[in-house]
């Protein structure tokens, strides 16, 4: 459980940092990663 807070904290900074350069990019890599964490933590809850 820790280690899904601390990724989601690092993927958010990530985001935010990104979103400064360049807007779109920030925005779909903040997508393309919480939705990642999404898929993984429905993987293995099976």
């Amino acid at each position: 459980m820790g280690k899904a807070i601390g990724f989601a904290t690092v993927s958010i900074l990530v985001g935010i940092g990104t979103s400064f350069l360049s807007p779109d990019i920030g925005i779909i890599l903040s997508i393309s990663i919480i939705g990642g964490g999404i898929i993984s933590s429905i993987e293995k809850r099976k």
